[in-house]
């Protein structure tokens, strides 16, 4: 009887908390359970999120079971009167996290290679930068060229490796083709356009 108790849920680096009863009978309307979301620690400032009377086995009172503080503070009031002590109340929290940035890309370099017609070995573009990206000027709405012949030399410097992926891939079956070479090790041009083919050619729409 006379309770007066209070509890403040303030994990570091909480971004949310979240408070579930699992058992809930104490004397419907004049004992009551009071959650509270807080601006702080401390929870000087707050705002009350649900009020809890009666048993969840008590349809009248309709508890809420569950309640989420979003500012990572709660505060949980408990007050009884003078008289009938029930069987109280049972409950427990978890807490949400906030995400680790994710880390700030690397700026990837602007598209090149757009005019495709008649490349050799003098006006081919040489990529050397570790990371980046190209087109043959085609988007998702625009085709690209008619006889079109363009090179693209990856030449990274110090790479033991080079790794190629197509984020988009349309081209005419049979006729159209993109060819991928392995090129000698230390001459990434000229000498690159004479290399052997490793891998097969992509035909048509992928």
């Amino acid at each position: 009887n006379n309770a007066d108790c209070n509890w403040i849920i303030a994990p570091t680096g909480a971004a949310a908390v979240h408070l579930t009863f699992t058992f809930l009978d104490i004397e419907w309307q004049y004992d009551l359970v009071s959650i509270y979301s807080c601006t702080t620690a401390a929870c000087t400032s707050k705002t009350r999120l649900a009020a809890l009377t009666g048993s969840t086995r008590t349809p009248a009172s309709e508890p809420l079971l569950s309640q989420t503080s979003n500012t990572g503070y709660m505060l949980i009031h408990f007050e009884s009167d003078t008289s009938i002590p029930r069987n109280g109340f049972a409950a427990s929290w978890s807490l949400a996290v906030p995400p680790t940035p994710a880390p700030t890309p690397a700026p990837t370099p602007s598209s090149t290679g757009l005019t495709c017609n008649n490349c050799n070995s003098a006006t081919c573009t040489t990529f050397t930068a570790a990371t980046g990206s190209f087109t043959d000027g085609s988007t998702t709405t625009a085709s690209y060229s008619n006889n079109a012949d363009c090179n693209w030399i990856i030449a990274p410097t110090s790479a033991s490796a080079v790794y190629l992926t197509f984020s988009r891939f349309y081209t005419e079956a049979i006729y159209d083709f993109v060819r991928i070479y392995s090129c000698p090790s230390g001459s990434p041009s000229p000498a690159c356009l004479a290399a052997s083919e490793s891998l097969a050619p992509k035909r048509g729409a992928s």
